[in-house]
């Protein structure tokens, strides 16, 4: 589609490692967009992935020999993981652009997930916002496609698919430098930000602690994400999402998806081609409180188990 239309898109950041079948799906994908700079980023292998990393890096240089996008094919020399690996890909790429959107191998998206991103980076021009996230973990299915058409401001930022500016990836690498306690009482301030009810705040400090300690633990278990979500919610900027979902995570045979939960299934085939853009809804707190509930905080919980999660929280280790 590309090299027949002139304008100006957006480059792509991709990241990939070890799913030749996924890689090779979301190549397809590609095929259909518009020409752009793509920069691929593969993850060095580990041992027992050698043969699959490999696989990946091929696919993506035999595909990078024909296509009418403008490839850089970008391979690290050791296996960083899942938690350092999109840090330094996202500090180089935004050093070459400040704008793009970034995608793993396993984000499936519509034909339109592409230009919502540009046209709502476009439109949020006049007003500072940290994202624009493609992924809304509440996505309806409407009856009709002709309601599709709302956007709105929010506080909670998904990264299954979605742009960004090289501004917020500056912010973001230097909040990950932040002192582990700094880190934490700034969790407590989100909280605060989000409601006034006691119940619910101890239920937001007690799931992002315990997210942020698992993320920066040395046996891991955690990804870059959490730092990702801490560090917008700091900045108190807003990420604009839509009212249903243009992309999602989703699995290509055994290949397991990166951030794979139950929560997060969204089937590609439930999405709409068509999306009309209008305007930009503001925040709205009770939408939020609602969207807390895609890493399981819920209001109905905190107000059942309020001693439950008041114990766990003293006795967290920090």
């Amino acid at each position: 589609m590309g090299t027949s239309l002139k304008r100006r898109c957006l480059p792509l950041l991709i990241i990939a490692y070890n799913r030749p079948n996924t890689t090779s799906r979301q190549l397809e994908r590609l095929d259909d967009a518009y020409s752009r700079d793509i920069h691929f980023f593969i993850d060095g292998p580990k041992q027992q992935d050698i043969e699959n990393q490999g696989k990946v890096v091929q696919i993506i240089e035999k595909w990078a020999e024909s296509t009418s996008h403008r490839p850089f094919i970008h391979i690290s020399k050791m296996n960083l993981g899942i938690r350092n690996h999109f840090p330094l890909a996202a500090e180089s790429f935004f050093s070459m652009h400040n704008q793009g959107i970034i995608l793993e191998d396993d984000i499936a998206f519509r034909s339109n997930f592409l230009d919502f991103c540009e046209q709502s980076l476009k439109d949020s021009s006049a007003t500072s916002i940290w994202s624009v996230c493609g992924y809304n973990p509440q996505s309806r299915q409407q009856a009709h496609k002709d309601s599709l058409n709302s956007r709105f401001l929010t506080n909670i930022h998904t990264i299954h698919g979605w742009a960004t500016f090289s501004e917020s990836i500056e912010r973001y690498l230097s909040y990950r430098a932040l002192p582990k306690q700094a880190v934490l009482a700034d969790i407590v301030n989100s909280s605060h930000n989000f409601t006034s009810d006691p119940f619910l705040r101890r239920a937001i400090e007690l799931t992002w602690k315990r997210k942020y300690l698992r993320s920066v633990s040395e046996s891991g278990g955690g990804s870059w994400d959490n730092s990702w979500e801490l560090a917008a919610w700091h900045s108190c900027l807003p990420s604009i999402m839509p009212s249903e979902s243009m992309s999602a995570e989703i699995r290509v045979g055994n290949e397991i998806a990166v951030h794979d939960s139950p929560r997060k299934q969204n089937p590609l085939s439930n999405f709409y081609d068509s999306y009309f853009l209008d305007h930009i809804a503001p925040l709205n707190k009770s939408r939020d409180i609602r969207l807390l509930d895609t890493w399981g905080i819920t209001r109905p919980y905190a107000w059942r188990y309020p001693l439950r999660i008041r114990r766990q929280l003293r006795t967290m280790t920090f």
